[in-house]
């Protein structure tokens, strides 16, 4: 199965909150857009087109797709007039809910995750591998206050991409969640509107800002890393309204297109304003050209190349931690293998198509022993002993490559040790095609 990344960052005090697995082996493929699927259950609706999708009282229930989501409003509509069109919906949900590979266009909310359930603890999110573009309102309407994780999307034109902010009249206090935001792009667009006083270059256009939060919201967090974020103009409330949600930023940039230079308040610690909009672009483009998806068109998966970058403290760890002792690390950290047979990391990495493929780990063994181990592929041993060998240091970084073959979709790349010394310490895992 598969289950998406940093699983212990959503465990909120006295809970026990985990994400949907996606079993894609034995997805059950779908063709209507309307579902009430039995708790558990993967979903195939990648050859699915549809207007809106609606899954009912999901509880540990995980969507590959669809295929194509469009709403059926013509983009000149002004915003209040757009039908209400949602992308995915799963109203009543009361658990773990998973989107992975859709695409959306033309909506108001891309993704709609419960606004009220049984218990804030057990519903949580993942939004992972989604293409959407020229959202409405929402790209993700958070609306309940749920813990959950935004990866390796882009949002090509939105409203807002993130809200946090429950529907007029509703005051309860939402309790602690994080929201994670790993790896994405997002752009905010100015749209057709009949409301005024936004700073859009149409003064019949509107944009929001990245973030809806209510105060309500405020033990709701932000943890983002390695994300580019595009913003057109200031929103409804001006300068004052471009606020950042308490947590923690790194490596995050913000390209501000609008008039003037960035107007907002001062950014949080590890985010950087630029108005370079190359910086957006070659990301865009290689986004699209890792998913083998088309600007504004249909991802269909036939990219000859791509290169994945997976940092080993987003994957699943089994008797192995997260440090940040010894320095040249990339991303936030390294993870630390337990001394003993078993212990491991298992990342998920989604790719375009089946493939003859580069895995790069990056790694520092500071003993004088090798410290081997087994690689294996969606469960499949392909190597049962590879050799870790001394770096020289705990600080001195090397990289150990080996050429699989991975399937289309979701695979989970394990490094499982093999001796009683454990694994190395681990970076990060490079996956690219093709092979060299």
């Amino acid at each position: 199965m598969y289950r998406s990344l940093l699983l212990a960052a959503l465990l909120t005090s006295g809970s026990a909150s985990a994400y949907a697995a996606c079993d894609v082996d034995h997805a059950v493929p779908t063709s209507q857009a309307t579902v009430s699927p039995s708790r558990g259950s993967t979903l195939d609706m990648r050859n699915l087109t549809a207007e809106t999708v609606i899954i009912n009282n999901a509880n540990d229930v995980c969507v590959l797709g669809p295929k194509q989501i469009t709403g059926p409003e013509p983009r000149t509509a002004i915003w209040h007039s757009a039908g209400g069109h949602d992308g995915v919906q799963f109203p009543h949900a009361v658990g773990p809910i998973t989107v992975l590979g859709a695409h959306i266009d033309n909506v108001t909310d891309a993704i709609s995750p419960p606004k009220a359930h049984d218990d804030p603890h057990l519903a949580t999110f993942v939004v992972s591998g989604v293409y959407a573009t020229y959202i409405r309102d929402d790209f993700v309407e958070d609306d309940a206050g749920l813990g959950g994780l935004i990866e390796d999307t882009l949002v090509d034109g939105a409203h807002t991409f993130l809200s946090a902010r429950p529907s007029s009249g509703v005051t309860v206090k939402f309790p602690p969640a994080v929201v994670m935001i790993r790896n994405t792009l997002a752009y905010m667009q100015c749209m057709p509107d009949n409301r005024t006083g936004f700073g859009c270059a149409k003064s019949t256009d509107s944009v929001h800002w990245l973030w809806k939060w209510s105060p309500n919201a405020s033990d709701v967090k932000l943890d983002v890393s390695d994300s580019i974020f595009m913003v057109e103009a200031t929103g409804g409330s001006g300068a004052k309204g471009m606020t950042w949600p308490a947590g923690t930023y790194r490596n995050v940039t913000l390209v501000w297109i609008g008039q003037g230079n960035y107007p907002g308040p001062a950014v949080p610690p590890g985010v950087t304003v630029t108005r370079d909009t190359s910086i957006w672009d070659q990301a865009r483009a290689d986004w699209l050209e890792r998913h083998g998806c088309q600007p504004n068109g249909s991802c269909n998966g036939t990219s000859t190349s791509f290169t994945i970058t997976a940092e080993a403290e987003g994957a699943a760890l089994d008797r192995a931690i997260f440090e940040r002792a010894h320095a040249g690390f990339t991303g936030s950290g390294y993870i630390n293998y337990f001394n003993e047979v078993g212990s491991s990391i298992e990342w998920s990495v989604n790719v375009p198509q089946a493939t003859t493929t580069a895995l790069r780990f990056r790694y520092a063994n500071g003993k004088s022993i090798d410290r081997p181990m087994e690689i294996s592929i969606n469960g499949i041993n392909v190597n049962s002993a590879l050799s870790f060998a001394p770096t020289g240091g705990w600080t001195v970084w090397a990289t150990r490559s080996l050429t699989v073959q991975l399937q289309p979709g979701m695979n989970r790349i394990k490094a499982r040790a093999i001796t009683p010394e454990g694994g190395p310490n681990v970076d990060k895992l490079v996956v690219s095609a093709p092979a060299e």
